[in-house]
């Protein structure tokens, strides 16, 4: 079976406190998975990674050692960096 990642990142502009220019900047990533040959959504296994190896939970999702369960969308709040993705469907 295909699969299609579509990631979308959304900046929200607004005002930044001393408190926010300590921390690394952060943003909203959507990420949505679709089959590639009927074009719908798909539920899978993702596993998201920041560049230090470190997994990426995302809230409210069930979560296992190194991957969430994806309903096929989900928002991620990460902070500036890079990160890989694996997305894994079937048994």
């Amino acid at each position: 079976m295909r699969l299609i990642v579509a990631i979308v990142v959304v900046v929200l502009p607004g005002t930044v406190s001393a408190q926010d220019l300590r921390r690394k900047p952060s943003g909203a990533v959507e990420i949505t998975i679709t089959d590639k040959a009927t074009g719908k959504p798909v539920a899978c296994r993702l596993h998201v990674k920041d560049a230090a190896g470190k997994p990426q939970r995302a809230a409210q999702l069930p979560f296992w050692r190194d991957h969430f369960v994806c309903p096929a969308t989900v928002s991620l709040d990460l902070a500036a960096g890079e990160y890989t993705y694996e997305c894994e469907r079937g048994p």
